[in-house]
C-alpha cells in the first residue's frame, strides 16, 4: 500500500516498519517533522518529506533500504533547518555521506525475503544511533523490547534483544521440557489464554516449542523476529 500525506503542525513518525510501499510525509507552516528510528525497505520510489520554508525537519536513526530507482530521501523546501543524522542508507550518494553519522552500508537484515527486518549480530546499526529524543519518544521498540540495550540505541525500528524467553518455558531455564510443551500445546488446542505474551497462543509459537523440544529442549535467543529468534542451543 501507499502511506499518504500527514497534515499537522507537528508530525512525528517514530518506531515504525514501512515495507513494500511508498511514503510521503508533509508538515505545515512553522511546524516540525521528525522521522525517528524507522525501518523503511523495498519502496517503489523515494521517501518524500515535504515542508514549508519554516518547517524544522529531523531525520535520525532510520534505515533506508532498496528505495527504487531514486535511492536517496527527497527533502523538499527545507530552508530553515534540516538534520539528517545517524541513518543507514544502503545505496547512499554524496548528499548522505556528508552528514554526520550516516552510514552507507547494507543494514544486514535477518531475512529480508521473509520480511523479517530485525538486525543481525553483524549489523552496522547496532549501538550506532543517537540517543537524542529518546526520552521524548516511546520506551519500547516495535517488538515491545526496551528501546535502548547496551547504552546506545540501535538504528531502525527494532532494538536487538536476546533476553526474551519462549513463553512455553514456564520455569525460565532456557529449555523446553516435555511437560512444558504439552501444557503449552494443550492451551493452544483449547484456545486458553497464556500468562506470558502472546496470551492468545499463535500456532507458529507452538510449532517452534515442539521443534526446540525435538532438538533437545535447550535454546537461545538470537535477537530476530519471534518465534524464529529461539533456536536450539547447539546451533
Amino acid at each position: 500500500g501507499q502511506s499518504g500525506w500527514n497534515h499537522h503542525d507537528r508530525v512525528n513518525v517514530e518506531d515504525n516498519l514501512f515495507a513494500n510501499a511508498s511514503l510521503q510525509i508533509r508538515g505545515e507552516t512553522s511546524g516540525s517533522i521528525r522521522m525517528l528510528r524507522n525501518t523503511i525497505a523495498n519502496y517503489f520510489g523515494p521517501v518524500t518529506v515535504e515542508g514549508t520554508k519554516d518547517t524544522v525537519v529531523t531525520v535520525q536513526n532510520n534505515i533506508f533500504k532498496n528505495l527504487g530507482e531514486t535511492p536517496e530521501l527527497e527533502l523538499l523546501d527545507l530552508v530553515k533547518s534540516s538534520q539528517l543524522l545517524n541513518n543507514i542508507v544502503d545505496s547512499a550518494g554524496g548528499f548522505w555521506i556528508t552528514r554526520e553519522g550516516n552510514i552507507a552500508l547494507d543494514p544486514l537484515f535477518f531475512d529480508e525475503g521473509s520480511l523479517d527486518f530485525h538486525l543481525t549480530q553483524e549489523s552496522p546499526g547496532i549501538n550506532t544511533g543517537s540517543n537524542e529524543f529518546i526520552e521524548e519518544g516511546p520506551a519500547f521498540d516495535l517488538d515491545g523490547n526496551p528501546r535502548i540495550e547496551g547504552g546506545t540505541v540501535d538504528i531502525g525500528a527494532y532494538e536487538r534483544s536476546t533476553t526474551a524467553l519462549h513463553p512455553a518455558d514456564s520455569n525460565g531455564d532456557q529449555s523446553i521440557s516435555q511437560a512444558e510443551f504439552e501444557a503449552y500445546n494443550a492451551a493452544w488446542r483449547t484456545n486458553d489464554t497464556w500468562p506470558t505474551a502472546p496470551s492468545i497462543i499463535p500456532i507458529d509459537f507452538v510449532t517452534r516449542a515442539g521443534y526446540l523440544l525435538q532438538k533437545g529442549g535447550a535454546y537461545k535467543n538470537i535477537g530476530v523476529g519471534k518465534p524464529a529468534t529461539w533456536v536450539p542451543l547447539a546451533d
